[in-house]
């Protein structure tokens, strides 16, 4: 539960046992690289040309795509329960020489292309057939078409309604000739083949463009319809028959996939090597590669290079100015959160650790979103399924750590509060609306409040109780920076601030004087501690200004402390989230109650029961993903903002993330992993 502090190192070997170096560290899984350095007048850049093989690991994907077509799928419960096959490491990188695996994998490639390529051949002579049947009725060759002497010939079309009056024109005019020259339907033009003598009137000419009719190019076809149809009826069964011979190859082939799939992790692992090594040195014999390592993982890592034989591993200074990235570490009930962590950036190596400090507020304000222990239930429940099919398979999936506990604060908060997916609160059993009955009593004279109110306030109270220990963290970072008496009359001002502003307006304003006696001594006490802070946030502000700049800096500075104000209403989006999840579940109830037919035995049931669940399920789910952004959005924006700055670059070792197997790795110390 902290940031692990870390060393700089470089590895080094004779340039034969690059791979195997390569191969070691990204075994280990403790070996961060560093961006490749400008070399020396004896070391240059060992670049690595990874361009064919990233394109072979693009062509084994699509082969593995195109066998799956091949095998019956899985069913959702087989998918659900399908746990990655474990491959020792050694046995992966020996695919890579496995010629008949290697020369199938080509094969298979290669019938993925064919059977491509036949395809598009077979969809173009179906569609050179379909037109081709179109003009079955064309009472001459192809190559009649067109002009012969003091004729023209042409095939084409004239809308339906049309084709009998062009058809008329021909007969009643000597030297014009249209002929039916295909099928013909209502939906569909008339093809007609229309012979023009070059004495036709002209007015004959521009009657057959008014009636519609179009030529056709039949571009290079030559011959006669039905001898054309009967080539590409041909063509077309040789197709199909040479497609079915390709997919029977195909069918046998999928017997490999579980080994491609092996195969494709295997180059997948080599590519990863091969792009590491390429930011290292090299010399005429002389193999380096440098980066950063956690001082506790240094032991095991120099022992495993060590029996390379002629190679070691030696810790080197940093550049100046270059900074270490940060390596996390957390426990298993805080790692899940490390997701949100990153999601805002890497602490810098001023930063605290913020995962330890954000993870319990996190839960308790999703629970409190949620704020309905039958939610709680159903979310638990799920994510706990997730996490342990995650677990079968070798992974490790932070949402459903970070949705399990959510759904476990949720059963805590909905218990306290009396949220039983929306029930009436006065209809609840006893045992079940005993423990909401305490929220009364966290006010002084809160019965007089309503539930709602006590939640507002609670969920307020709540964000206070963050944004102080935010200020304290700060607090601690910067003493520890050494600034410790700028960091005592900075903070004492916000913590005095904080101390005095809230409990006076609670008092005065929305609790209308049950915390304490608003004419008391206890009042001026809060007051004057505001008034200490603002004068301590006044004068630290505008210390670094000069003359009447010092007013105008501390002015603004203290006007932060309506920001304190603005920062703690926004933790009131937790009980507005919440409220809106119950009344929608409420009325969800109401209405699973009021649709017609509810009444009736039997049928009441039917009706009432998937209204019910899908209603249900659409408000968790609304619920969940309300929850979680608004629960980040307060962690990043107010938590975070008081002492966080995120701007540390990320410890991300050297492994290979394998896509379909889990990888068994040899352990330095003893056994597998």
């Amino acid at each position: 539960m902290a940031i692990d502090s870390v060393s700089k190192v470089q590895a080094v070997c004779h340039s034969s046992a690059r791979d195997g170096m390569v191969a070691v560290l990204e075994s280990s899984g403790s070996f961060h690289p560093v961006s490749r350095e400008e070399g020396h007048d004896w070391l240059l850049p060992a670049g690595t040309d990874t361009t064919m093989l990233a394109g072979q690991i693009d062509e084994l994907e699509a082969v593995i795509g195109f066998l799956r077509e091949f095998v019956p799928k899985p069913g959702l419960s087989e998918r659900m329960g399908a746990v990655p096959r474990s491959v020792p490491a050694e046995r992966l990188s020996a695919l890579l020489e496995d010629d008949e695996l290697l020369w199938r994998a080509r094969r298979a490639w290669r019938i993925a292309m064919l059977i491509s390529e036949r395809s598009g051949d077979l969809r173009e002579t179906v569609e050179e057939i379909s037109f081709l049947e179109g003009w079955s009725g064309l009472p001459c060759a192809i190559d009649e078409l067109g002009r012969h002497g003091s004729f023209t010939a042409q095939a084409g079309f004239c809308p339906a309604e049309n084709a009998p009056g062009l058809i008329g024109l021909g007969r009643s005019e000597p030297l014009l000739s249209v002929e039916p020259a295909g099928p013909s339907t209502r939906r569909e033009p008339a093809r007609l083949l229309v012979v023009t003598h070059d004495g036709a009137p002209e007015e004959v000419r521009q009657e057959i463009v008014r009636l519609g009719f179009s030529a056709v190019d039949f571009a290079a076809r030559r011959g006669g319809v039905r001898k054309l149809l009967e080539a590409s009826e041909l063509r077309r069964k040789a197709l199909e028959k040479r497609i079915e011979a390709f997919r029977t190859e195909a069918a046998g082939l999928a017997a490999d996939l579980p080994a491609l799939e092996e195969l494709r992790d295997a180059a997948g692992m080599l590519l990863e090597r091969l792009s590491a090594a390429g930011s290292g040195l090299r010399g005429d014999r002389l193999f380096l590669i440098r980066g950063w390592v956690r001082n506790r993982d240094l032991g095991v890592l120099e022992k495993s290079i060590s029996g390379l034989g002629d190679a070691f591993l030696e810790r080197i200074e940093p550049e100046e100015g270059e900074v270490p990235p940060s390596a996390a570490t957390e426990s298993g009930l805080i790692d899940p959160y490390m997701m949100l962590t990153e999601m805002f950036g890497s602490p810098s190596p001023s930063d605290p650790d913020p995962t330890p400090l954000m993870a319990p507020f996190y839960s308790l304000f999703l629970g409190i979103c949620i704020g309905d222990a039958g939610y709680g239930m159903f979310l638990a429940l799920i994510s706990g399924l997730g996490l342990l099919s995650a677990r079968r398979r070798g992974q490790r999936n932070r949402l459903f750590g970070i949705l399990f506990q959510g759904g476990l604060a949720a059963i805590v908060v909905g218990v306290f509060f009396g949220g039983w997916f929306g029930m009436d609160r006065a209809l609840l059993p006893a045992f079940l609306a005993a423990p909401a009955r305490l929220l009364d009593s966290l006010v002084p004279g809160g019965a007089a409040y309503s539930t709602s109110m006590q939640f507002l306030y609670t969920t307020m109270a709540l964000g206070i109780v963050q944004l102080l220990a935010g200020v304290v963290v700060n607090f601690v970072k910067r003493w520890k920076a050494g600034e410790r008496l700028t960091v005592i009359l900075e903070q004492t001002g916000w913590i005095l601030s904080t101390l005095g502003l809230f409990p006076w307006l609670f008092n005065h304003y929305l609790l209308v004087g049950v915390l304490y006696d608003s004419s008391g001594p206890l009042d001026r006490v809060f007051l004057m501690s505001l008034l200490a802070g603002a004068v301590l946030i006044f004068v630290m502000g505008g210390r670094e200004a000069k003359g009447f700049g010092k007013v105008g800096l501390g002015a603004m500075a203290a006007y932060g402390i309506v920001n304190l104000l603005a920062d703690a209403l926004s933790y009131s989006r937790l009980f507005a989230l919440s409220l809106s999840g119950g009344i929608i579940a409420t009325v969800v109830n109401q209405i699973s109650r009021m649709l017609p037919g509810t009444d009736i035995p039997g049928v009441g049931l039917l009706i009432t029961i998937p209204v019910l669940i899908g209603g249900h399920l659409f408000n968790i789910a609304m619920s969940v993903l309300g929850g979680f952004i608004h629960t980040a959005r307060l962690q990043f924006v107010e938590f975070f903002g008081k002492f966080y700055e995120g701007t540390g670059a990320p410890f991300s070792p050297l492994r290979y993330r394998p896509q379909y197997v889990n990888i068994v790795r040899k352990n330095p110390e003893g056994g597998s992993r």
